[in-house]
């Protein structure tokens, strides 16, 4: 996880989320969960949001190729309702994940990040 670094406060708005993972083979794609509990499932995952997970704040979202940068993977957030983690100050934690040439997930580990009014 390159951006935010573990940690890291950033102002509420337009976040901009950077991931490093040369391991993605062609036709498959990045992935990033992020919530504001660092509640581990047993596969060392973040919990997905949905109704039976009760997470409030949470995201299950896909990255796409950073042009110009080998490797890296980007997603940037664009919604402002009230609510949503990019726009709500906040400790949030996040892990890229993406599926392996073998069929399993591959994850990074947990890190986390602030967002700042």
């Amino acid at each position: 996880l390159r951006s935010p670094r573990n940690g890291q406060g950033v102002h509420a708005g337009r976040i901009t989320l950077i991931v490093q993972d040369r391991g993605v083979h062609k036709g498959f794609g990045e992935y990033v969960a992020i919530s504001p509990r660092r509640k581990l499932l047993k596969r060392n995952g973040l919990p997905l949001c949905g109704p039976k997970q009760d997470v409030h704040g949470c995201d299950f979202i896909q990255l796409r190729r950073r042009p110009h940068h080998a490797g890296e993977w980007t997603y940037t957030a664009s919604y402002s309702f009230p609510g949503y983690w990019a726009v709500t100050p906040g400790k949030y934690y996040w892990q890229a994940e993406h599926v392996g040439a073998t069929g399993s997930d591959v994850t990074s580990r947990v890190q986390s990040f602030r967002v700042t009014p």
